[in-house]
């Protein structure tokens, strides 16, 4: 995406014309109305280049915890039963020394303020969603643009509007709708009802997929086209149930001749979400590239494993034996871990090295090689051990796993550089599961059979037509083995109405390793210092309170009451 060192460009001219008014002011600034920044295209294009760093915000690298955006404060991931937080004590960015565990436990207590800590975005959003349509309406009054220069340009802003709101609706179900009209804003406004906010995502994506290019060339490469706003119409009309928008969505993303990477090996594998569309992935639909010097992030500083850089390394993000157990054999089968679960353990090594290609992509173990050398999660290895509830400096995991997908292993200077591992925001793979779901929802099995078929497929796994509950579990563990960690998982779970059922009263489980001379103890352990303790209301974020004490016409949803 050639178009980040332009984003920079735009950090004056943002200031000027957008300034620090709120939202809600009735009236656009002077700054805003400024007409030398609508006479010619390219001031335009510079202000819509600043919408671009709004994908970054809503990644798995974002990590800004002075800003209410995401889960700022960690990977949702931590939530579940995918991950579990390492207890680290430096307190930096809010996930160390157990916060995210303290909530998982029900410590912090399951009030407004404490899961909007983790999960609200409203502020920061609707920040957003100001500036876009302060652009929409200020181009609409005084830009004298062609009409084909015009309608590029909003459809490029309503894709960012789609996005920001799509992130809104599926934390809060019920939203404010602004539209680009500024004048038609009140201070008191009421929250539409859910219908109208899904419907506000589908009629800007849609809008956006009808008016934004297939491909762009030159250094316009890697902006938003029509396919990333139909590919982002089958996630979001996932959550508002428009499962036939869904199909037809699929259909429009697959005229762009999308396909899945090779997989036969974890190290092409990893390519579908390592790699940008410029560098040959032809599964991304639409990724943001991070440039040194320009914008990085330090997702491999909080989570590479401990064993790196001096211990400078954090290894926040402890992969649970219950994601290891899901993994099948290498061509298909299901591993008997019950050796392993045995009293005192076994010294009988795990069948890492025959899983399929997904679980070396995604997780570091015990053995795994890593820069070079050899990961040891076993106790006084160089990544190490420590038991659940303890605190150390520098995180050692706790279940015997680290995070490798997401992870650069050629970076090595953790501390004084920054990573620039891409973000791939949506894949090809994504897409088709997506249209599996839609499928199986509007009875279709052999839709969704076919989908199905294709992800395994990708990874050498074997594949018999289901239908009913066994078609429908099939959907949901390639879910969660395909886009492990890519920020669905824990939010799949939301919509379907599953995560209390399935999180809540649980613990997550490791391995306790120790050396036995040339051969390793493996010991099957609770890796939770407690229950994880979840409620019913988490399945719609609160409102938060600064809204509510601002806006009259808004009261707290009943169940956070």
């Amino acid at each position: 995406m050639k178009i980040i060192s332009k984003i920079i460009l735009i950090t004056g001219i943002a200031a000027a014309t957008v300034g620090c008014n709120k939202f809600l002011d009735l009236q656009p600034t002077d700054a805003v109305t400024d007409r030398m920044m609508w006479s010619k295209p390219e001031y335009a294009e510079l202000y819509v280049n600043s919408f671009y760093e709004y994908i970054h915000d809503y990644s798995q690298f974002y990590d800004n915890a002075s800003e209410a955006m995401q889960c700022s404060y960690g990977l949702t991931e931590g939530l579940t039963d995918m991950m579990k937080y390492s207890p680290g004590k430096d307190n930096s960015t809010g996930v160390h020394h157990g916060q995210m565990n303290q909530f998982v436990y029900g410590l912090t207590g399951t009030t407004a303020s404490s899961f909007a800590f983790y999960l609200s975005n409203w502020s920061g959003a609707y920040d957003q969603i100001r500036r876009i349509n302060e652009f929409l309406y200020s181009m609409k009054e005084y830009a004298t643009f062609s009409e084909e220069d015009m309608t590029r340009f909003e459809a490029e802003a309503r894709f960012f509007r789609g996005m920001v709101y799509y992130e809104l609706v599926k934390r809060y179900h019920r939203v404010i709708v602004y539209r680009e009209n500024l004048l038609e804003y009140a201070k008191d406004t009421g929250l539409n009802t859910e219908q109208d906010s899904w419907d506000i995502v589908e009629e800007d994506l849609t809008f956006a997929a009808r008016n934004l290019p297939p491909k762009w060339e030159g250094e316009d490469a890697g902006r938003v086209t029509s396919y990333a706003a139909w590919a982002l119409l089958t996630r979001a009309m996932l959550f508002a149930g428009r499962y036939d928008t869904v199909i037809s969505a699929a259909a429009e993303v697959e005229k762009g001749g999308f396909d899945l990477m090779p997989g036969t090996t974890s190290e092409d594998y990893a390519k579908c979400f390592s790699t940008t569309a410029l560098n040959g992935n032809t599964e991304s639909i639409l990724d943001y590239s991070y440039q040194h010097g320009f914008i990085e992030h330090n997702f491999d500083y909080y989570f590479s494993p401990v064993g790196d850089n001096d211990n400078n390394a954090k290894g926040l993000g402890n992969p649970t034996q219950e994601l290891v157990e899901e993994y099948e054999y290498a061509g298909g089968g299901d591993v008997d871990w019950s050796p392993w679960h045995v009293d005192g353990g076994t010294t009988e090594e795990p069948p890492y090295a025959q899983l399929e290609p997904r679980f070396g992509a995604t997780i570091l173990y015990n053995g795994a090689t890593w820069k070079g050398r050899t990961i040891e999660t076993f106790e006084g290895g160089d990544d190490g051990w420590v038991a659940a509830g303890s605190v150390t400096p520098n995180g050692q995991t706790t279940t015997g796993y680290y995070l490798r997908k997401l992870v650069d292993e050629n970076h090595t200077d953790l501390v004084s550089t920054g990573s620039t591992h891409p973000w791939v925001m949506i894949r090809y793979a994504e897409v088709l599961l997506n249209k599996a779901e839609a499928a199986y929802r509007l009875d279709d099995p052999a839709t969704a059979n076919s989908c199905v078929k294709r992800i395994r497929e990708r990874v050498g796994l074997p594949y018999n037509n289901l239908s009913g509950e066994e078609l429908w579990k099939a959907i949901r563990k390639e879910r969660k083995l395909e886009l492990a960690f890519e920020g669905h998982y824990f939010w799949d779970m939301i919509r379907w109405k599953v995560f209390v059922d399935e999180q809540s009263g649980k613990t997550v489980h490791g391995f306790h390793i120790t050396k036995e001379g040339a051969d390793c103890r493996y010991e099957y352990i609770d890796s939770d210092e407690q229950t994880r303790l979840f409620s019913e209301k988490m399945y719609q974020c609160p409102l938060p309170e600064g809204e509510l004490n601002n806006n009259k016409a808004v009261q707290q949803f009943q169940e956070w009451l």
